[in-house]
């Protein structure tokens, strides 16, 4: 089960980021926010991206 909490802050931080700058974090940048290994960074990413947030379908 994905912890919705998580994938709120990682969206959070993925839409700020393109705010701030114009440009996608990469995976390593998500885990450095998160203070964690660039695998995790990753993780979440790919979780995020897996839960298709606003799909119609």
């Amino acid at each position: 089960m994905v912890d919705r909490l998580e994938l709120d802050r990682t969206h959070h931080f993925i839409m700020s980021t393109f705010v701030k700058t114009g440009l996608a974090p990469h995976y390593t940048d998500i885990a450095r926010e998160f203070d964690a290994y660039p695998v995790e960074g990753k993780r979440k990413l790919h979780a995020l991206m897996d839960a298709k947030l606003g799909s119609c379908g």
